[in-house]
């Protein structure tokens, strides 16, 4: 819209005030009592122009856009960015404007005002083959019937994991500049190690809190016999009668379907010594999204560890000790209810993903 024009009798009053030496506050009151409306950007650009009159200069008429012309947005064009952006991999606004001989806001303008687009991010998910859907969908009643009622608060699920130097000292990538100070040269940059040194646990939670804490030593090859003696016996003879009492008899394992968990050889040793355990039919390999350690709590750890401070493996692994220590019941348990919705989605979405449902389905 064009400004409105300024009334002569207001601009001779200014320019009256003015001789005799008055501020723009005080014109500007003098104009109030007057009866006249204005502000101080009137007074301010009525003043500078009549000093520009009086050195002889001209000023130039405002320069407006084209007006009138046949607009670009024409239904054919509207399909033809439709076709562009409303694949799985979208052009950019760039790309658009150079393919099409469109300016960048015409594109911008398709998108959102003709298209009724919104830009999205979308969510990271674990790659899945139409073989591994299939074995979802097939498992995934069975994994429910161990996770209903009662039964869910005796199981103990583990898994193995890594942390790396990475995971802490955590820096930021923002940072601020102030007017008049010149930025350490440390301000301007953030960088990760390509290969950071990293050490492997493993824990595990259930209903009645977590496991304790082990790390697997360094160059140790993770294989059943591995597994069976420095995993599986510590928590059947130390964290399980812990955690359960007398009720130990109860305790139901549940891992995934590493090559050391599914191996013959532990599956043998935990029917022989009578464990309990979610066997390798009834849960689906290669599901992350459906493991509580892997959707919440190693997540949760990690990003604990972002605020700590290490400088070598030692001290990373005090911090692991630390933080875990603060894993506390509410969370353990929030996590297991969590459980069987996550799985009664996935089988809804037909065994694929579903977390990007969930995040769609906020932004609706």
């Amino acid at each position: 819209m064009m400004p409105a024009p300024i009334k002569p009798e207001v601009r001779a009053a200014i320019l009256a005030h003015r001789t005799h030496g008055l501020s723009h506050r005080k014109i500007l009151e003098q104009l109030f009592l007057s009866g006249m409306a204005a502000s101080k950007g009137t007074v301010a650009n009525v003043i500078r122009d009549f000093k520009w009159e009086q050195q002889g200069n001209v000023k130039s008429p405002k320069r407006l856009g084209n007006q009138c012309l046949p607009s670009v947005r024409l239904r054919t064009t509207i399909e033809k960015v439709r076709n562009l952006v409303g694949r799985p991999d979208p052009w950019t606004l760039t790309a658009i404007s150079k393919k099409l001989g469109l300016s960048l806001t015409t594109v911008w303008r398709i998108i959102h005002k003709d298209l009724h687009g919104v830009l999205r991010h979308k969510t990271k998910t674990h790659a899945l083959s139409d073989k591994m859907v299939e074995q979802r969908l097939q498992k995934g009643p069975r994994l429910l019937k161990h996770l209903q009622g009662r039964k869910l608060t005796n199981i103990v699920s583990i898994d193995e994991a890594w942390c790396y130097m990475s995971h802490v000292n955590g820096r930021r990538r923002v940072f601020y500049q102030f007017r008049g100070q010149q930025s350490l040269r440390s301000f301007l940059k953030y960088w990760r190690k390509k290969k950071p040194r990293g050490v492997m646990f493993v824990a595990g939670i259930s209903w009645r809190g977590t496991t304790a804490f082990r790390f697997v030593p360094q160059h140790a090859k993770v294989n059943a016999d591995f597994y069976i003696n420095k995993v599986l016996r510590p928590i059947f003879r130390k964290d399980i009668p812990r955690l359960f009492g007398r009720a130990r008899n109860m305790a139901v394992l549940h891992h995934d379907s590493a090559p050391a968990h599914k191996a013959k050889k532990t599956v043998q040793w935990l029917k022989l010594h009578g464990y309990k355990f979610i066997p390798e039919s009834d849960w689906p390999a290669n599901s992350p999204d459906l493991s509580p350690m892997d959707f919440s709590v190693n997540g949760i750890f990690k990003r604990r560890l972002w605020s700590r401070r290490a400088r070598n493996l030692t001290g990373l692994m005090a911090a692991m000790r630390q933080e875990w220590k603060k894993i506390d019941l509410a969370l353990c348990r929030r996590t297991m209810l969590g459980w069987e919705p996550r799985v009664k989605k996935m089988l809804e979405n037909k065994g694929y993903q579903f977390q990007h449902l969930k995040s769609l389905s906020k932004s609706i």
